[in-house]
């Protein structure tokens, strides 16, 4: 899979940050690779375990998820890149803790070439509860040899809310992409065409 460069994703953000000082100095909290604690339990099998590319700052604190909208909007080209914070054409995420596979990755948005399609299908239908789609076709998925997945930096994608979110994200953000598409769609009008 490849990934959207996706404001408000926690691991995206994480490279925006080493890419941009202006965003590190504004929001350190994103210089950390996200983590969480996943509890559940399979097949009667209790299990805890620590999961890089879940949770972060960004999904526990909704007013750092606004604020991160607000700096896209106040200047959209911040975030676009042609290449990662290495010089890669297409950024392979990965926490420096994982040990194998990429780990989790927010499925926000993604493209597949069409011959993968059936592997997708595939994996999700492994796991038969659907809120673990996002790691079946992430974290399970890049442990399988010769599979990776990466973020492309310039295709530039925002994400509104997560759950935890929500309420204060929408509330600040809405306005402020209402604001953005009204600016960027009287420049297109006003933009000279080619005839033909």
């Amino acid at each position: 899979l490849v990934h959207g460069n996706i404001v408000n994703n926690g691991v995206v953000a994480y490279y925006e940050a080493q890419q941009d000082p202006e965003l590190m100095r504004r929001m350190p909290e994103l210089a950390k690779y996200p983590q969480g604690v996943e509890q559940g339990s399979i097949n009667g099998f209790n299990y805890t375990w620590v999961e890089y590319g879940f949770n972060g700052a960004l999904w526990e604190d909704a007013g750092l998820a606004a604020r991160l909208h607000k700096y896209f909007v106040e200047d959209p080209s911040r975030f676009v890149h042609k290449r990662g914070p290495h010089g890669e054409r297409c950024i392979v995420f990965k926490s420096p803790k994982q040990r194998s596979g990429q780990g989790r990755f927010s499925i926000n948005f993604f493209g597949a070439r069409w011959a993968a399609w059936d592997k997708v299908a595939l994996l999700v239908s492994s796991y038969p509860n659907q809120a673990y789609d996002e790691f079946a076709l992430t974290a399970a998925a890049t442990l399988v040899p010769g599979t990776t997945e990466c973020i492309f930096p310039s295709m530039v994608v925002a994400h509104l809310s997560f759950e935890t979110q929500k309420d204060v994200v929408d509330a600040v953000a809405l306005p402020l992409y209402k604001t953005l598409t009204a600016k960027t769609a009287a420049e297109f009008d006003d933009a000279p065409r080619q005839a033909g």
